[in-house]
């Protein structure tokens, strides 16, 4: 016989019987007896079958064929399912099984990140600690040598102008005056590895002492350059002068303006009593008797090494020398002269004591301070040329540098040429640009520097940047809206450049309350 796996060929033949009713159909292409067969429309499901031996044909249904081939498609399907079933419970184990993985990880990296943000502000804390132990360590060295000076030779009277009214008298003008104390001399470089040493050395010296030594090391880690210490004293001390004159004290019967150091004073004061005559020396009443009595004390301790100095000096000088507080410019008798009182157009010449510019940036603004006066500018908010970084505030590097060319802007306007000025940031990536004169493209960097640069060369100005650290850093308040009484602003402001008047503002006197 001749079948298909399912079914049976379309076409059947066999050897023909010798009865001639047998007779091929060709529209089915199936043999079958024509008389008998009552079922051509339905052939697919009856077939004749001939047998060449028997001569005779069967009926076969095709139910039963179809039942099985439908049973084995089910059979099929379900086996199928099963198979997938399974395959899909072998992903999912595994989906599972990776997002468990991912979840750990992701809690390790929030892990990992929390303890790099710590190690980054106990790095950036170790970095202020040494940049302040630093400073603490110039300041030293720059006594020491001044010292030194001092012990080889008295001080020198250097420009020292003076009026003979009389052949028995002669007076001193604090205006017209001009002196030089043996600290007005420019730093030695620092000595890289001596100073590192000298770190390591402060920092175990911190770690060993008490919380008293401690406090004591951040007293001396005060950024004030000796040079500016002299010419505050001598200002003092010019004042102090004048007060004897309006007191009726005789002025003294040489022509020689005795300079001398002060002899250590056998009065001691308690830090209450000192703070108290320090609060009396802004009180008008009391000023004048809280300066004489204060003017030794301080001289006393400038001249006393920072290692032996007591806790009631450093006390004196810490809060004696508060730019913001500073009783160095109350008019007393006469006022000491000051960059203010310069007209703009007048060159300052050439001096070996470095005056010293703070300036500093916030997302607010922008501060300046120098010599103890104040200067401030506001940024516009949400100005398009104020550029932002992805956490949608001001970049910092870019602000900074503003502030800086802000800076040498103001010294220009006051009349500053040919001078070495020490201008000082807290910015560290402000002040290596500076000094390196390049940076970054990147938000306008360089072109911004490239301008200071070309300012300082047109006013023949060497700026000498340094790092300032920022909790001692004196334009850090102005900078941020908090202002020093109006009577401190400097008096030369400098216009603002087209390139800068769109997103920038000046703080005005007028805007400000006593």
């Amino acid at each position: 016989m001749n079948y298909d796996l399912f079914g049976i060929r379309t076409s059947l033949r066999g050897p023909q019987p010798p009865n001639s009713d047998l007779a091929p159909r060709q529209e089915v292409d199936v043999v079958h007896p024509t008389d008998e067969c009552t079922k051509c429309d339905a052939y697919k499901q009856h077939v004749l079958h001939p047998e060449p031996d028997f001569g005779f044909v069967e009926d076969l249904d095709l139910g039963q064929a179809e039942d099985a081939f439908l049973e084995g498609v089910l059979q099929g399907q379900r086996t199928q399912r099963e198979e997938d079933e399974a395959q899909l419970a072998r992903y999912r184990e595994k989906l599972d099984s990776m997002q468990h993985k991912l979840d750990e990880s992701q809690a390790l990296q929030t892990q990992y990140q929390d303890e790099a943000e710590g190690l980054k502000a106990e790095l950036a804390g170790v970095q202020d600690r040494l940049f302040a132990l630093q400073l603490a360590y110039e300041e030293l060295s720059s006594d020491r040598v001044r010292l030194h000076r001092v012990a080889e030779s008295p001080p020198p009277i250097r420009d020292v102008p003076h009026d003979v009214a009389s052949p028995d008298t002669e007076s001193v003008s604090p205006s017209s005056s001009s002196v030089s104390w043996p600290g007005d001399e420019e730093l030695f470089e620092e000595d890289e590895e001596f100073g590192i040493m000298q770190q390591l050395h402060l920092m175990d010296e911190w770690d060993r002492e008490d919380a008293e030594w401690a406090e004591r090391i951040r007293r001396e880690a005060i950024e004030e350059e000796s040079e500016e210490e002299d010419e505050d004293a001598t200002s003092l001390f010019l004042g102090a002068i004048s007060i004897e004159s309006d007191l009726g004290i005789p002025s003294p019967a040489s022509s020689v303006l005795d300079l001398s150091i002060p002899e250590p004073q056998d009065e001691r004061l308690t830090i209450s009593e000192l703070g108290a005559l320090i609060a009396a020396a802004e009180d008008p009443p009391k000023r004048e008797a809280a300066l004489l009595r204060l003017y030794p004390l301080v001289r006393e301790a400038e001249r006393t090494p920072k290692e032996e100095r007591s806790l009631e000096q450093a006390f004196l000088l810490t809060s004696w020398k508060a730019p913001t507080a500073s009783i160095f410019h109350i008019t007393v008798s006469s006022p000491r002269p000051s960059t203010s009182a310069l007209p703009p157009s007048s060159p300052i010449t050439r001096k070996k004591h470095l005056p010293q510019i703070f300036v500093d940036a916030s997302a607010y603004g922008v501060g300046l301070i120098f010599d103890n006066f104040w200067l401030a500018w506001t940024f516009t908010p949400d100005h398009p040329l104020i550029p932002l970084g992805p956490d949608d505030k001001i970049i910092m590097s870019w602000a900074e540098l503003i502030a800086v060319e802000l800076g040498v802007l103001t010294l220009l306007a006051a009349g500053y040429q040919n001078v070495k000025i020490t201008l000082r940031s807290d910015n560290e990536g402000v002040v290596m640009a500076l000094k390196k004169r390049a940076w970054t493209p990147r938000f306008g960097l360089n072109d911004i520097l490239q301008r200071v640069l070309r300012l300082c060369d047109e006013g023949e100005i060497d700026l000498r940047p340094l790092w300032v650290w920022t909790k001692k850093n004196p334009a850090d308040a102005p900078s941020r809206g908090m202002y020093p009484d109006p009577w401190l602003m400097f008096k030369h402001r400098p216009d603002i450049p087209k390139h800068l008047a769109g997103f920038l503002q000046e703080v005005e006197p007028s805007t400000l309350t006593v």
